[in-house]
């Protein structure tokens, strides 16, 4: 019994030290996402780390917070009828994220569009 316990506790002590040096290896980002009219947080901005599976979203005041790896440290802010952001980070800090809407030039779309009908 005493060697079983003794077995547990091993694993739940390596357990904590590798999370605890994985954390390390890890900027943690908090941000806002604001509109570049008005200066007014925007909700529901998506935030993740570039080619990771590593996301969050803002809350309705444009507020966010997520972990970022040292080595891995592209910041992809993005939200539909909002041009894209890629941000490098370089510290564990507040940054703010001006957004500004995308325009779409309608008569070069409507042109492509005739073009590939003609065709």
């Amino acid at each position: 019994m005493k060697k079983i316990f003794s077995i547990i506790i091993i694993i739940l002590g390596l357990f904590l030290f590798t999370e605890v040096q994985a954390q390390s290896k890890k900027f943690l980002v908090n941000g806002k996402a604001i509109s570049s009219e008005g200066n007014i947080g925007l909700e529901g901005v998506s935030v993740h780390v570039k080619g990771m599976d590593q996301y969050t979203g803002s809350e309705p005041d444009g507020l966010f917070s997520i972990g970022v790896p040292k080595e891995n440290n592209i910041l992809v802010i993005e939200l539909q009828g909002y041009v894209t952001q890629e941000i490098t980070i370089t510290s564990s800090k507040a940054y703010d994220f001006i957004l500004k809407k995308e325009v779409i030039n309608i008569q070069q779309k409507t042109a492509a569009e005739r073009s590939i009908a003609i065709q």
